[in-house]
């Protein structure tokens, strides 16, 4: 398999806290990966963990092949590795086109900033609409397509999402998926973070999950229905034919820590 980001081991935490427990994930190149996991899995701490905004206790990230586990985020970037965040992290006080100009700044893209916009604002002729208004009167959905933009201003390889559909209208989500879809076949490597089992998580190549402190299972749908369905769980969610990711999550984590003892360091 051809890996355009690969975790292998990887350990992580805040001061005295460990949260990342052994998170091993491996993302092919061309495809959409969903990670999944409920608040408190370790979702933003591995994102953080990945672009060097946190640092890696033991372990490794591999970009590529190459193993950027101590480079600082601007030089990932520069690589190609994107994050959209969580929350959008907008500019309020600048305009649209202002901050997708902020994503085109980096050297990787800054000879090819013109095209790039262009692209974008093909992909999201809303925002062409609304260049010159600022991004804090936009509404929710326009947000996350201008947060979305700014990380493609950037020519990403690997562009990473956290919690893209979070509190849109599923008429939105569902635009966004869509665009998710296009840029798939286009060549680009995705890696969606979230918290919910809908059905636009249908749409990934690939799916794993996060319990908090590891990561549990990593496989396509078939594989991952017919591990929910296993060790008498019982269905508790009406998103998802099996069981509800919480109940699964939660059953983890209390085998965990009764196997795990007390808190580690950081070293």
């Amino acid at each position: 398999m051809d890996l355009a980001l690969q975790l292998e081991n990887v350990e992580s935490g805040y001061g005295e806290v460990q949260v990342l427990w052994g998170i091993s994930l491996e993302v092919a190149r061309g495809k959409l990966t969903t990670i999944i996991g409920t608040n408190g899995a370790g979702k933003t701490t591995s994102l953080r963990t990945i672009m060097g905004s946190l640092r890696a206790w033991k372990g490794r990230v591999m970009l590529h092949g190459e193993d950027v586990t101590r480079l600082a985020p601007h030089a990932k970037a520069n690589r190609g590795l994107v994050l959209v965040p969580e929350g959008r992290q907008l500019f309020p006080d600048m305009s649209v086109e202002e901050n997708l100009e902020m994503g085109g700044y980096s050297k990787r893209a800054r000879k090819r900033e013109k095209q790039n916009l262009e692209r974008v604002y093909e992909l999201f002729p809303r925002l062409k609409e609304r260049r010159n208004q600022k991004s804090s009167t936009l509404s929710g959905g326009e947000q996350q397509m201008l947060a979305m933009g700014r990380g493609l201003m950037q020519e990403p390889e690997v562009l990473m999402i956290d919690e893209l559909s979070l509190g849109l209208a599923p008429v939105l989500a569902q635009q966004l998926f869509l665009t998710l879809g296009s840029l798939r076949k286009q060549g680009l490597t995705i890696v969606w973070w979230s918290r919910m089992c809908t059905s636009h998580w249908q749409s990934a190549t690939t799916r794993t999950f996060l319990p908090r402190v590891e990561s549990a299972f990593a496989g396509n749908r078939t594989k991952l229905q017919e591990w929910m369905k296993c060790d008498e769980r019982t269905s508790d969610s009406k998103l998802f034919p099996v069981p509800s990711l919480y109940s699964i999550c939660r059953r983890k984590r209390r085998g965990l820590e009764r196997s795990r003892g007390p808190t580690r360091t950081a070293n």
